[in-house]
Protein backbone atom coordinates (compact mmCIF):
# COMPACT_ATOMS: atom_id res chain seq x y z
CA UNK A 1 0.00 0.00 0.00
CA UNK A 2 1.15 3.52 -0.79
CA UNK A 3 1.67 5.72 2.20
CA UNK A 4 0.45 9.28 2.54
CA UNK A 5 3.99 10.64 2.82
CA UNK A 6 5.00 8.93 -0.43
CA UNK A 7 2.02 10.51 -2.22
CA UNK A 8 2.87 13.95 -0.85
CA UNK A 9 6.50 13.53 -1.90
CA UNK A 10 5.41 12.46 -5.39
CA UNK A 11 3.09 15.43 -5.73
CA UNK A 12 5.83 17.80 -4.55
CA UNK A 13 8.25 16.29 -7.09
CA UNK A 14 5.71 16.79 -9.89
CA UNK A 15 5.15 20.40 -8.83
CA UNK A 16 8.91 21.05 -8.82
CA UNK A 17 9.31 19.47 -12.27
CA UNK A 18 6.41 21.56 -13.58
CA UNK A 19 7.88 24.75 -12.18
CA UNK A 20 11.32 23.96 -13.60
CA UNK A 21 9.83 23.24 -17.02
CA UNK A 22 7.82 26.45 -16.96
CA UNK A 23 10.92 28.38 -15.94
CA UNK A 24 12.95 26.87 -18.76
CA UNK A 25 10.27 27.77 -21.30
CA UNK A 26 10.12 31.36 -20.04
CA UNK A 27 13.93 31.73 -20.10
CA UNK A 28 14.14 30.23 -23.60
CA UNK A 29 11.39 32.46 -24.95
CA UNK A 30 13.05 35.51 -23.40
CA UNK A 31 16.37 34.58 -24.98
CA UNK A 32 14.78 34.08 -28.41
CA UNK A 33 12.96 37.40 -28.12
CA UNK A 34 16.14 39.21 -27.03
CA UNK A 35 18.05 37.75 -29.96
CA UNK A 36 15.32 38.82 -32.38
CA UNK A 37 15.38 42.36 -30.96
CA UNK A 38 19.18 42.45 -31.16
CA UNK A 39 19.19 41.24 -34.78
CA UNK A 40 16.26 43.42 -35.94
CA UNK A 41 18.39 46.37 -37.15
CA UNK A 42 20.81 44.04 -38.92
CA UNK A 43 17.95 42.17 -40.60
CA UNK A 44 16.42 45.44 -41.77
CA UNK A 45 19.80 46.48 -43.18
CA UNK A 46 20.03 43.13 -44.98
CA UNK A 47 16.55 43.63 -46.46
CA UNK A 48 17.61 47.07 -47.65
CA UNK A 49 20.73 45.60 -49.25
CA UNK A 50 18.68 42.92 -51.03
CA UNK A 51 16.12 45.47 -52.23
CA UNK A 52 18.78 47.81 -53.60
CA UNK A 53 20.58 44.93 -55.32
CA UNK A 54 17.37 43.76 -56.95
CA UNK A 55 16.41 47.23 -58.06
CA UNK A 56 19.88 47.69 -59.56
CA UNK A 57 19.72 44.23 -61.14
CA UNK A 58 23.13 43.21 -59.81
CA UNK A 59 24.75 41.38 -56.93
CA UNK A 60 25.50 43.62 -53.92
CA UNK A 61 28.96 45.08 -53.43
CA UNK A 62 31.65 43.21 -51.52
CA UNK A 63 31.03 45.39 -48.47
CA UNK A 64 27.31 44.58 -48.55
CA UNK A 65 28.04 40.87 -49.04
CA UNK A 66 30.19 40.95 -45.91
CA UNK A 67 27.29 42.56 -44.04
CA UNK A 68 24.94 39.83 -45.26
CA UNK A 69 27.41 37.15 -44.22
CA UNK A 70 27.49 38.74 -40.76
CA UNK A 71 23.97 37.47 -40.16
CA UNK A 72 23.39 33.92 -38.91
CA UNK A 73 23.29 31.52 -41.86
CA UNK A 74 19.67 30.48 -41.31
CA UNK A 75 18.66 34.15 -41.27
CA UNK A 76 20.43 34.83 -44.58
CA UNK A 77 18.78 31.80 -46.18
CA UNK A 78 15.38 32.87 -44.86
CA UNK A 79 15.77 36.43 -46.15
CA UNK A 80 16.99 35.44 -49.60
CA UNK A 81 14.32 32.73 -49.83
CA UNK A 82 11.62 35.16 -48.74
CA UNK A 83 12.63 37.65 -51.40
CA UNK A 84 13.03 35.04 -54.15
CA UNK A 85 9.42 33.85 -53.86
CA UNK A 86 7.98 37.10 -55.19
CA UNK A 87 10.29 37.82 -58.12
CA UNK A 88 9.91 37.74 -61.86
CA UNK A 89 12.27 35.69 -64.00
CA UNK A 90 14.79 38.46 -64.71
CA UNK A 91 15.18 39.27 -61.01
CA UNK A 92 15.48 35.59 -60.08
CA UNK A 93 18.78 35.55 -62.00
CA UNK A 94 20.15 38.13 -59.55
CA UNK A 95 18.92 36.07 -56.58
CA UNK A 96 20.57 32.92 -58.01
CA UNK A 97 23.88 34.75 -58.38
CA UNK A 98 23.50 36.10 -54.87
CA UNK A 99 22.74 32.61 -53.52
CA UNK A 100 25.93 31.36 -55.15
CA UNK A 101 27.93 34.28 -53.74
CA UNK A 102 26.55 33.65 -50.24
CA UNK A 103 27.40 29.93 -50.51
CA UNK A 104 23.75 28.92 -50.14
CA UNK A 105 23.86 26.76 -53.27
CA UNK A 106 27.01 24.94 -52.15
CA UNK A 107 25.36 24.35 -48.78
CA UNK A 108 22.42 22.80 -50.59
CA UNK A 109 24.75 20.47 -52.47
CA UNK A 110 26.53 19.49 -49.26
CA UNK A 111 23.24 18.81 -47.51
CA UNK A 112 21.97 16.58 -50.33
CA UNK A 113 25.03 14.36 -49.82
CA UNK A 114 24.26 13.80 -46.13
CA UNK A 115 23.43 10.40 -44.65
CA UNK A 116 20.55 11.98 -42.72
CA UNK A 117 17.31 12.26 -44.68
CA UNK A 118 16.21 15.56 -43.08
CA UNK A 119 19.45 17.19 -44.20
CA UNK A 120 19.00 15.81 -47.73
CA UNK A 121 15.47 17.22 -47.67
CA UNK A 122 16.72 20.64 -46.54
CA UNK A 123 19.35 20.57 -49.30
CA UNK A 124 16.76 19.63 -51.91
CA UNK A 125 14.54 22.49 -50.76
CA UNK A 126 17.41 24.96 -50.97
CA UNK A 127 18.39 23.84 -54.45
CA UNK A 128 14.77 23.88 -55.62
CA UNK A 129 14.26 27.37 -54.21
CA UNK A 130 17.05 28.72 -56.39
CA UNK A 131 16.53 26.26 -59.28
CA UNK A 132 20.04 24.88 -58.96
CA UNK A 133 21.45 21.38 -58.83
CA UNK A 134 19.73 19.63 -61.68
CA UNK A 135 22.60 17.13 -61.55
CA UNK A 136 21.56 15.84 -58.11
CA UNK A 137 17.82 15.89 -58.75
CA UNK A 138 17.82 12.41 -60.30
CA UNK A 139 19.60 10.91 -57.30
CA UNK A 140 17.11 12.64 -55.01
CA UNK A 141 14.23 11.14 -57.01
CA UNK A 142 15.70 7.73 -56.11
CA UNK A 143 16.30 8.61 -52.44
CA UNK A 144 15.28 6.00 -49.85
CA UNK A 145 13.16 8.46 -47.87
CA UNK A 146 9.72 9.35 -49.28
CA UNK A 147 9.81 13.03 -48.23
CA UNK A 148 13.07 13.59 -50.09
CA UNK A 149 11.65 11.86 -53.18
CA UNK A 150 8.48 13.96 -52.93
CA UNK A 151 10.49 17.19 -52.75
CA UNK A 152 12.56 16.13 -55.76
CA UNK A 153 9.40 15.20 -57.68
CA UNK A 154 7.81 18.55 -56.87
CA UNK A 155 11.00 20.28 -57.97
CA UNK A 156 10.99 18.30 -61.24
CA UNK A 157 7.30 19.11 -61.77
CA UNK A 158 7.97 22.84 -61.52
CA UNK A 159 10.51 22.60 -64.33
Amino acid sequence: MITESFLLLSIMALIVVGLLTTGMVVVHSSAVDARARRLAPVVEEARRILASALSAGSVPSEEDLVRLLGLPRHQVIALVGEVSQSLHAERRVVIRRLARELDIVNRGFRLTASRLWWRRLRGARLLALFDEGRTVRQSLLEDPHPLVRAQAADWARIQ
